[in-house]
């Protein structure tokens, strides 16, 4: 057993030869095609993590206004499945091109084409729905303002998660409302909204309370991410530029947020679509190469050789008590001495003993213990 072992050990390394070329360029791009597939999954999983961007005040607000995610806000969902999948293409590559094998170039190639069908659509998806995504976007923002938004610091006092939101959104983004400071001053929006009908009141801190005409978050701010980063919710006037802001919107914000959520949106929306394309052109270029290697004669060849020979191997193990094997080593082994046994297919010889009589073992179908030259 060890002797035919060894002698197929060695004959499966002298099969274990060089690439070929178009070999060679299938393997670089399933290489490719992997790394940007780990890369693009570590993108989508700070998408999914990262909630202090516009990208993750966009997601919350809308979730929590609408009770699901915007798919198209969220390119996590797809960036990383997709990249891990991607991964698993390699070593199904590598299985069909270093020990050649048919089976496993087949299933490379139909393993590309289902990332393709599935790839492909998601990306002109993404891309086409923008505009209904802008939409759908900004009349979600709209509602959770109208009925969520109190201002500060009732955001934080009165424990509502949408609201401080919309703070974090405009102190951060140096903006204001929606579409502009008008959405507080003569906007539809302002007389159906919970801020303009109870949270006007603005108390200077001195036992003094003004209406104010836009909220405190539409206002300048010194170290305006000091005071997001510690909470300091509770003494925002102290980070004011002018304390009377709120009342005479002095040293305030007139552009509206929407604008500048959208830009930001549309940038990871934008990153995500290539981070689809990218790989689409990779898969491409790789099921072409695998073509190319699957009609390759050479290639074709050297797959029928390690069929035929996986063939017998395989029978000469799992033939009733290793009869398979042990016929086709005595065959071999018989064929290069004179004195073989007549009868073959019945008794072995396995050598002499002291007198020069040949010992002969067992029947067919038995194990043989070979000691030596034969």
């Amino acid at each position: 057993d060890s002797q035919i072992v060894l002698t197929y050990n060695c004959s499966r390394i002298a099969k274990m030869r060089t690439l070929d070329t178009e070999e060679k360029v299938l393997v670089g791009l399933a290489w490719a095609f992997a790394v940007l597939g780990l890369a693009f999954a570590g993108v989508g999983i700070w998408c999914l993590a990262d909630t202090s961007t516009l990208l993750g005040y966009a997601n919350s607000l809308y979730y929590n206004s609408q009770g699901s995610n915007l798919f198209g806000l969220q390119p996590g969902f797809t960036l990383v499945p997709c990249g891990l999948a991607s991964v698993f293409a390699l070593p199904i590559c590598m299985a069909a091109t270093c020990r050649p094998s048919k089976s496993f170039l087949i299933a490379f190639i139909v393993y590309m084409c289902i990332l393709l069908l599935v790839e492909l659509p998601m990306t002109i998806t993404v891309l086409a729905g923008w505009p209904t995504t802008k939409t759908t976007l900004q009349t979600a923002l709209e509602n959770s303002m109208k009925d969520d938004y109190v201002g500060l610091p009732y955001s934080y006092t009165h424990n509502e998660p949408n609201s401080l939101i919309f703070d974090k959104l405009m102190l951060e983004n140096k903006c204001c409302g929606i579409n502009s400071n008008t959405d507080f001053t003569n906007n539809y929006l302002t007389y159906a909204s919970v801020w303009y009908n109870g949270y006007r009141s603005y108390a200077l801190g001195n036992g003094t309370s003004l209406t104010a005409s836009i909220p405190a978050a539409c206002c300048m701010y010194n170290n305006v991410q000091t005071m997001i980063n510690n909470s300091d919710w509770l003494n925002y006037r102290n980070y004011m530029q002018n304390q009377l802001c709120p009342y005479n919107q002095g040293y305030s914000y007139a552009v509206g947020c929407y604008s500048t959520l959208t830009t930001s949106v549309y940038s990871v929306i934008s990153l995500s679509v290539g981070c689809y394309f990218i790989p689409i052109i990779v898969q491409v270029a790789a099921l072409v190469a695998s073509g190319v290697v699957y009609h390759t004669a050479h290639h074709a060849n050297e797959v029928a050789d390690w069929t035929q020979y996986d063939k017998r191997y395989n029978n000469g193990r799992t033939g009733r008590n290793g009869r398979g094997q042990q016929q086709q080593q005595q065959q071999q082994r018989q064929s290069k001495r004179p004195d073989r046994g007549q009868d073959d297919d019945e008794v072995y010889y396995t050598g002499r003993d002291a007198r020069g009589t040949r010992i002969s073992t067992a029947a067919a179908g038995d194990r043989i213990i070979t000691g030596g030259l034969i």
